[in-house]
């Protein structure tokens, strides 16, 4: 059991208007960090929406949070907004709604009902035969037999509609807080209900993560094309999906750095669809100019269908010679292998490194083959957890907790998250290179397990990229902290620091206290014809490298028994 680390939940109820609260928290922290490059449209917004009234303010976040600009009036009811007539003619006059009819056809007829689009149909085109058709073709045939403007002045005269406006400026302003379009005011509803908790970090203008106003441009334009462009690949139109695209891949000059994983993520789509439908050349084009893994796989596969076989090897040896990730290297030593075939050239052998091994053999349970590992194990007085990625990460989250949430320039932008922006990045380690170097040091004095521990005791709960709390114990790090030498922790964590998106993974499954030094044994579990990943033998070679016991444990299935483990 863990110990208690926090006091029982309690509920908690919000203020009625706590969603307004909350956007003007957004507001106020966009304004005081970006007040110098926002547009006067954005800043007109500010001073608008300020001066509205309470009601006209909370109808307006409201509809901002629901899906759309359009919404049937017979839809809305808060119960905080009693006179939402009066409320939505004030919205319109001040610009905050625009006239249903500047919505279109293409808006307003998605929110009809099914009887009311059947109405429709008997009083504007009664030869139609309408009654087998579905929605959206119903809706179709309507658009192709019936005038616009006929149209939209029968809905409107039945159907009051209340059509958002100025939401771009919105966008901004959330791009601006959280950094990115992925987040919305969910966020500061699970802090409020207390499910989140947060760490407190400074955010500070001579750190935020525009710096320009070209930036926040850059951005904006390529979340839109993001976002149209998976629409359209999930729709199989790849031709209008690549219009989209076009503007990124004919782009001049550079990008800003805020926008390059934007741009990766256009080109490498468009690039991997392209390649899916045989369109090789065209795919060379988008994957050319993407450098995120697997890229250069992508290019040296199509070059080897190609026949361009030295082009192909080149990459393949640009792989080897620099992966960008665990898979690379192993990737291309397999697609060389390929092209040697191809060409009728002797294939080199490959040289496997034998590997300390230890093999159960067990009665299949229902359950996962580490779980039955573990009971074996226990049963030969061996015990252990299963703690794979969860247990490093953590210990290295801990560890080096102040030094995640450091101020560094772009990396906090928002006050819900859980790490730095740059997480992923090599930045992560080059902009912390001076704090991270020294903690290494004291790891290796042997100051990790008090400092682990301080600050699980004084963060326990609190949202950290790295720690997995709903996993982790104060008995359980002490257990591992007690047995783990301080050479090991800090080997450990200078690596993963070193490419978080690259070594995060691919830790050894189990963790198993012994008899013999340094008192614990690392187990990559593998049953009946699972094999090694990349990412896990690169862990395993670098334990190997560093003295770190780690083995496999090979588990076969012994069906000669019907005999329990217990």
């Amino acid at each position: 059991m863990s110990e208690a680390m926090s006091n029982p939940a309690t509920e908690i109820v919000l203020p009625q208007t706590y969603y307004l609260d909350n956007f003007w928290k957004l507001l106020s922290s966009v304004s005081t960090l970006y007040e110098d490059l926002l547009t006067p449209s954005e800043t007109e917004f500010l001073r608008d929406f300020s001066a509205l009234s309470h009601e006209g303010q909370c109808l307006y976040v409201r509809l901002l949070s629901r899906q759309g600009e359009v919404f049937r009036r017979d839809r809305v009811h808060y119960d905080e907004i009693p006179t939402l007539d009066t409320t939505c003619e004030e919205l319109t006059k001040k610009n905050f709604l625009r006239p249903p009819e500047q919505a279109g056809i293409e808006n307003l007829l998605p929110k009809m009902l099914r009887a009311e689009l059947d109405d429709l149909c008997r009083s504007l085109c009664p030869k139609l035969s309408f009654k087998k058709l579905r929605k959206h073709q119903l809706i179709t045939a309507l658009c192709e037999h019936v005038e616009e403007q006929d149209l939209l002045h029968t809905i409107l005269s039945n159907t009051d509609f209340l059509f958002l406006s100025r939401w771009e400026a919105t966008r901004t302003f959330r791009l601006l807080f959280f950094g990115s379009l992925s987040y919305d005011l969910t966020d500061f509803v699970l802090q409020d209900l207390g499910i989140f908790r947060y760490e407190s970090y400074p955010i500070l203008r001579d750190v935020r993560l525009f710096s320009t106003r070209q930036a926040i441009d850059e951005v904006l334009m390529l979340s839109e094309i993001r976002s149209a462009v998976s629409l359209l690949l999930e729709a199989s139109v790849l031709d209008d999906a690549i219009k989209w695209a076009e503007p990124v891949l004919t782009h001049e000059g550079s990008w800003c750095e805020t926008s390059t994983r934007y741009v990766e993520s256009i080109l490498f789509r468009i690039g991997r669809e392209l390649e899916r439908k045989k369109r090789h050349q065209e795919a060379l084009r988008y994957l050319e100019r993407a450098t995120v893994p697997p890229a250069r796989e992508r290019r040296a596969r199509i070059l080897v269908v190609l026949a361009r076989y030295d082009e192909a090897f080149e990459i393949c040896e640009q792989m080897i010679a620099a992966p960008r990730d665990e898979v690379e290297a192993d990737v291309a030593r397999r697609i060389q292998r390929t092209i040697h075939k191809k060409r009728g050239e002797s294939v080199p052998k490959v040289s496997r490194k034998r590997r300390q091994q230890l093999t159960l053999s067990l009665v299949k349970d229902e359950r996962n083959v580490e779980w039955a590992a573990l009971v074996e194990l226990e049963r030969r007085q061996q015990k252990g957890f299963h703690g794979e990625n969860a247990l490093w990460m953590s210990l290295f989250g801990l560890a080096f907790w102040d030094i995640i949430f450091a101020p560094v320039r772009g990396a906090f932008q928002h006050p819900f998250q859980r790490g730095p922006l740059d997480l992923h990045r090599l930045s992560f380690r080059t902009l912390r290179e001076t704090q991270i170097d020294a903690r290494i040091e004291r790891l290796y004095e042997g100051a990790g397990s008090a400092l682990i521990l301080r600050h699980a005791r004084e963060k326990w709960g609190i949202a950290n990229y790295f720690v997995h709390w709903e996993w982790l114990s104060l008995e359980r790090l002490r257990a591992v902290l007690d047995v783990l030498p301080p050479a090991h922790l800090a080997a450990i964590c200078d690596r993963l620091s070193r490419d978080i998106k690259r070594y995060r993974r691919g830790f050894p499954d189990l963790f198993v206290w012994t008899q013999q030094a340094p008192g614990y044994q690392l187990y990559e579990v593998k049953g009946p014809g699972d094999q090694l990943r990349p990412e896990q033998t690169s862990w395993l070679d670098f334990f190997d490298n560093h003295d770190i016991p780690a083995a496999i444990l090979k588990v076969t299935w012994d069906t000669n028994t019907n005999l329990s483990l217990f």
